[in-house]
């Protein structure tokens, strides 16, 4: 092998190696801004956040929130995640993809029978 080749060849393994180690940055990240994401949704459904605003905090202090009621804004806040939905690798993102694949799918058959009902 010529040595210019060798050369080359160390280096294209130098850089899959970095771009493995960088991946793995990112994917820690990722993960860390979802939990994050999803504890401060969790922790401020029942008042209200920068996300949703802050309308829910007077009707909490006059009213108080059911147990049942946070359980539903936990589950609508995942829908909420905009930081984490803005990257496609993030864990929040691959939770999405099967429900966006149902709903779709759910969206078609709609349609087909919307369309042969026409007929």
């Amino acid at each position: 092998m010529a040595p210019a080749a060798a050369e080359l060849e160390k280096e294209i393994k130098a850089l899959a190696e970095k771009k493995t180690s960088l991946d793995r940055e990112v994917h820690q990240i990722e993960t860390q801004i979802h939990q994050l994401e999803r504890s401060y949704l969790a922790d401020t459904a029942p008042y209200g956040n920068v996300i949703e605003g802050w309308e829910k905090y007077h009707q909490h202090r006059e009213q108080g929130t059911g147990s049942k009621q946070q359980q539903q804004q936990q589950q609508q806040s995942a829908a909420k995640m905009i930081f984490s939905l803005s990257s496609v690798t993030s864990p929040a993102s691959q939770e999405q993809r099967p429900q966006q694949a149902a709903q779709a799918q759910h969206e078609q058959r709609s349609a087909k029978q919307r369309e042969k009902r026409k007929r």
